[in-house]
């Protein structure tokens, strides 16, 4: 992970770790310590709120899969080319050999 990508999430988990007392405090002043209650009365808002971080567990999954994925594929890519140029110089051996062949083909013709 990113700094830049660590500063956002902390920055994110203070900001929802305010809000959240903020409104907690607030239910509670609203409806005394009585959490049956204030779950039976608000229980349509509990349940969007788990689903919104149901879905952000799901979008930062993804993220990091794909991020995975990014950094397999240009490793795969870095090896594929290193594999390439180790390979080469036998290639253009081969090749040197081939063009001295039809040289000397060539020259036996005439």
């Amino acid at each position: 992970m990113k700094s830049n990508d660590c500063v956002l999430l902390g920055t994110g988990l203070v900001l929802g770790a305010v809000v959240g007392g903020a409104y907690g405090a607030g239910l509670i002043a609203a409806f005394g310590h009585d959490p049956i209650r204030m779950l039976k009365n608000w229980q349509t808002l509990a349940g969007a709120a788990l689903a919104l971080v149901a879905a952000g567990g799901t979008i930062w999954a993804v993220w990091h899969q794909t991020d995975f994925q990014h950094c397999r594929a240009d490793d795969e890519r870095r090896r594929r080319g290193r594999a390439a140029r180790a390979v080469m110089p036998l290639v253009l051996m081969e090749l040197i050999d081939y063009t001295k062949d039809c040289s000397n083909l060539l020259s036996s013709l005439k």
